[in-house]
């Protein structure tokens, strides 16, 4: 490493020397808990010197030379010199923060005796670049003391400090609270918290008790989703195989440390089987289909905000920390369902309520409070039995297996989450679907009831035709500004005009009015530059041609 790399970080581990040494009442620093990085078992008091301004400066300046000098110069150990005093910085992908050790060896003459193994850990923000390239984590052992290298007890992490004292806290956790150690957990599960439930108008709500040393799913749940992944049936949502996201869906700890509970929640939005106006396969000329969960206001800020007021009231009780999810973090939330009681995985790969179906949103609560397991009461019931409908009546066979689904193949995938041209093979089998799909929930036997006041949803009441079916040819006549304000409260707002335009094209030369639909089409051909776009109005004239010609024999 060259001698600038070398001299620079002498100079800043030089003030971050000076910096510990300065006076624990100083304006700007205070006095906390954290456990033993080396340890991590008795408490160190140390100094929270991130809230100045010069510290965070060090120890930024020392991260982008140690990272800088790791992208220059490759490791050789020529840095051994600087062992017993450089800061370990460790770079976790999941979150842009960098946490910086300090460790001594026992003796160091400047390090006291009591405290040669953990005199300081700060938390800091990375820089943008820094936290996009993120240096190996097998560098640490480089600069460890040979003799504890091979020690678990060395490198292990140390725990978030229960007061939250990261620069940020994430929107979706609750500020850290004292426990109250007179709170009955038994109490708080049994009483309070179906009322709070029940003010906010959720469904049916269950508590999962996690083991503390393994708060996770199960070995078979976890090897399920890592062959889902292995097999590539994630298709392009290649957020869902970061190693980072594998790390805190398989370890719940990786969420939210001290992690001791997850209460799971349910809400409603199935209209019954009287709320589709015609089967799926019977589709309106020029209307396209929406999936009966957008019909309304976007779940995840409708639920969201419901479960940051559970969250927020149960912490408030009880004291703890908690975290929220609503289909947006690493959770395996169907298998937590699942191990909560709150029903079984079905064929289709969905959660089924043995009464309620499959027509739910789920949210989860994770929290530090050791709250006791409660399961509802459902009578043993659940199961699809030899029942294949799900599997029969898919129209691309998604369903490759029960209970697993080829994310490539699903209708709700290619309409929503696909940003390329949706494969020509699966185009004809959409029909009408416009965004997202309900046929394997509309053919399930746990679904065929009706609410009272059905066709309505019990979420969102009375949906308006032009929700449900909106005409196709006025969504080509839509820009930018006009898309925004339509669907500004809807979860379609997040594909974007492009991908909704990209499903109405290939809806509209599935069931378009051939007189009505052509000349359209023609005319976006000219207006439109998207080659994405042009290339399905391409071939939606080509599918309306086929199908007239395939109608002519019957016409007269």
């Amino acid at each position: 490493m060259s001698e600038h790399y070398r001299n620079s970080l002498r100079w800043c581990i030089g003030l971050h020397r000076s910096l510990l040494s300065w006076p624990q009442k100083r304006p700007g620093c205070q006095r906390t808990g954290l456990r033993s990085p080396v340890t991590g078992t008795h408490k160190a008091p140390v100094t929270a010197h991130w809230k100045t301004r010069d510290h965070e400066r060090a120890v930024k300046h020392t991260a982008s030379l140690w990272a800088g000098g790791q992208k220059r110069f490759p490791w050789r150990g020529d840095f051994d010199v600087l062992a017993p005093c450089v800061p370990l910085l460790r770079f976790p992908s999941s979150k842009r923060q960098l946490v910086a050790s300090r460790h001594d060896e026992a003796g160091s003459e400047h390090a006291p005796a009591d405290q040669h193994k953990c005199e300081h850990i700060a938390t800091v923000s990375l820089e943008g670049a820094l936290a996009k390239d993120p240096v190996s984590t097998g560098v640490y052992a480089a600069v460890q003391d040979p003799e504890r290298s091979t020690s678990t007890e060395h490198t292990q992490r140390a725990p978030a400090s229960p007061s939250g004292t990261s620069r940020k806290r994430p929107r979706n956790m609750t500020p850290y609270r004292p426990v109250r150690s007179e709170v009955d957990y038994r109490a708080l599960v049994d009483d309070e918290l179906p009322r709070i439930v029940k003010g906010l108008g959720l469904g049916p709500t269950a508590v999962l008790a996690l083991d503390p040393q393994h708060p996770g799913p199960t070995e078979q749940a976890k090897n399920a989703y890592l062959s889902w992944l292995t097999a590539g049936y994630h298709g392009s949502m290649e957020y869902m195989a970061r190693t980072d996201r594998i790390r805190r869906a398989l370890n719940y700890e990786q969420i939210l440390p001290g992690v001791r509970a997850i209460v799971v929640t349910t809400l409603f939005y199935w209209p019954g089987k009287s709320g589709f106006t015609a089967p799926a396969d019977a589709a309106t000329p020029n209307r396209g289909t929406v999936s009966c969960y957008a019909w309304g206001q976007d779940y995840h800020r409708t639920l969201g905000q419901k479960l940051k007021q559970l969250a927020e009231e149960i912490h408030a009780y009880a004291g703890g920390q908690g975290r929220y999810y609503v289909d947006t973090g690493a959770l395996l939330e169907r298998h937590i369902g699942e191990s909560a009681g709150l029903g079984f995985v079905g064929k289709n790969s969905l959660l089924i309520h043995p009464q309620l179906g499959s027509g739910f949103f789920l949210g989860e609560v994770l929290t530090t409070l050791p709250l006791p397991s409660k399961r509802p009461d459902l009578s043993g019931r659940g199961g699809c039995g030899r029942c294949r409908k799900c599997r029969t009546a898919c129209p691309t066979g998604a369903i490759v297996e029960d209970r697993v689904v080829d994310a490539r193949r699903c209708i709700s995938y290619l309409t929503i989450e696909l940003k390329d041209a949706i494969p020509e093979e699966y185009r004809e089998a959409i029909g009408s679907l416009i965004y997202g799909c309900d046929i394997c929930q509309q053919v399930c036997p746990w679904n065929q009831f009706d609410w009272e006041g059905s066709p309505t949803s019990p979420l969102f009441g009375e949906v308006p035709q032009d929700v449900r079916e909106p005409d196709l040819l006025a969504l080509l006549d839509l820009n930018e500004v006009s898309f925004q304000e339509r669907f500004r409260d809807s979860p379609i707002r997040r594909i974007g005009l492009e991908r909704l335009q990209r499903n109405v094209l290939v809806a509209l030369g599935n069931v378009g009015n051939p007189h009505q639909s052509r000349a359209r089409l023609v005319r976006f051909l000219e207006e439109n530059e998207s080659e994405l776009l042009r290339e399905h109005a391409r071939w939606a004239l080509d599918r309306i041609e086929r199908r007239e010609k395939a109608a002519a024999p019957f016409a007269g």
